[in-house]
């Protein structure tokens, strides 16, 4: 049941055609040489990042939400605590 669940959350994730809209969890990016790359053409990873906090069955509270721009962190970046409050930003 877990793999399915997996299986089919990066589905979801990875489903953006748009890449000025792109969302994909950080878990699912290649570091490599200090920069971050997609998981479906090995390019330079531009779009949203997001993570979440682990729970028993699934995902909980939202743990962070980013942005790279060709491989490098640019922008905005927020970090959550397991509560939802914003730990920094």
């Amino acid at each position: 049941m877990k793999t399915l669940f997996t299986i089919l959350f990066i589905s979801l994730t990875l489903g953006y055609t748009d890449k000025s809209q792109q969302k994909v969890n950080i878990n699912f990016l290649h570091e490599y040489g200090g920069k971050v790359y997609s998981p479906l053409n090995d390019e330079l990873y531009t779009g949203i990042v997001f993570d979440f906090y682990e729970v028993k069955y699934g995902f909980g509270q939202k743990k962070l939400e980013g942005i790279y721009r060709k491989g490098v962190k640019d922008g905005k970046w927020t970090y959550y605590y397991e509560n939802g409050q914003i730990r920094s930003e």
